[in-house]
């Protein structure tokens, strides 16, 4: 990192090393969308051995900001499922561009695509079964 986002001082305090086995999930912490990250997400990283990270699986006192900052630039990848297009999401999803991390977008089917992001390209699924038969092939 250059310069902290929050601070504006130079370079990260915490100095995270990256992690190329790591990645980053990013998604609405609602409830519709909690199957999709145990048993869609979860279940095929763990099983491919990849170490994981989502934010409100791991409580500390840290700056939430910051927390996700540390996380993002240690991971080698990040998966951000865009579905219901929650601002908290989209804006990992640019740190995680801005970072140059590897970013693979999910999006279920009932979220219209937004005009900013038509050209990226993106997994979408119906339902649970499907992403996960769409993320083992990445994996």
């Amino acid at each position: 990192m250059r310069v902290c986002f929050k601070t504006g001082t130079r370079g990260c305090p915490l100095n995270p090393q990256e992690k190329k086995n790591k990645v980053f999930v990013a998604m609405p912490f609602d409830d519709e969308y909690f199957a999709g990250y145990k048993y869609g997400i979860k279940i095929v990283l763990e099983q491919s051995g990849v170490e994981h990270f989502k934010a409100d699986n791991k409580i500390s006192n840290k700056d939430i900001m910051c927390k996700i900052c540390e996380q993002l630039q240690s991971c080698g990848k990040v998966i951000a499922d865009i579905s219901g297009l929650n601002p908290n999401v989209m804006l990992e999803l640019g740190l995680a561009y801005g970072l140059g991390k590897e970013v693979i977008v999910l999006k279920d089917k009932k979220t219209t695509t937004i005009s900013d992001l038509g050209s990226i390209e993106y997994i979408e699924y119906a339902h649970v079964g499907e992403l996960q038969q769409k993320l083992i092939s990445m994996f």
